[in-house]
């Protein structure tokens, strides 16, 4: 997905009041930038996750919510887990201290008007991400792709030569950035049983 596809083409039907109020923001920073020089980076980041996500299963993006599941799965001693749609969806994420990262760079590094794809370059697949939040959380039951649900966009991958041209790269693995996101919600899970019995 290179920035200058924006507005080419028809917003993705499931997506569109969010994927609207996106370009409006954006469209008002390049504005303000040309008419009153404020300095405005516009960044479209990758789905970013990390300590702080939504893991509730109802509301939150993948991420979270298949963290959510496997780990409530393990607590229950669960045979399974169902995952919406195919599973052969792609999707690119950026852990939460890279885009922290990516947005202090971009402010010492960059004052131009381009919108700025901020991605770690690379994508997996709904299927390999589940196995491998199945593997960080020990759960050893079966994945179970409900194919009667959709998958939404069947890929989400930015194109971020811009980002590398400048010099900049995300630091942390997909695995090591699930690993950490996991250990969070142990903690977090531990801190709100103890306030429970207290």
């Amino acid at each position: 997905m290179k920035p200058d596809a924006i507005l080419t083409g028809a917003l993705e039907e499931t997506s569109e009041p969010y994927s609207l109020a996106k370009v409006a923001g954006l469209k008002l920073c390049q504005a303000f930038k040309k008419q009153y020089g404020l300095n405005a980076i516009v960044m479209i980041p990758a789905t970013i996750y990390g300590s702080g996500n939504d893991v509730d299963i109802e509301t939150a993006h993948v991420m979270g919510a298949l963290i959510g599941k496997f780990a409530q799965a393990v607590k229950e001693n669960k045979s399974e887990v169902i995952i919406w749609g195919t599973g052969q969806a792609r999707r690119e994420f950026l852990y939460a201290d890279d885009f922290v990262d990516a947005c202090h760079f971009l402010m010492e590094h960059y004052d131009g008007d381009q919108i700025i794809n901020v991605g770690c370059g690379s994508d997996v697949t709904i299927k390999e991400l589940a196995q491998t939040i199945a593997k960080v959380t020990g759960f050893e039951g079966a994945i179970i792709f409900d194919e009667t649900k959709p998958d939404g966009v069947m890929q989400k991958l930015l194109e971020c030569s811009t980002m590398t041209a400048l010099g900049w790269r995300s630091k942390v693995s997909l695995k090591e950035g699930i690993e950490r996101t996991y250990q969070w919600y142990g903690n977090r899970s531990s801190h709100e049983s103890a306030a429970l019995k207290s």
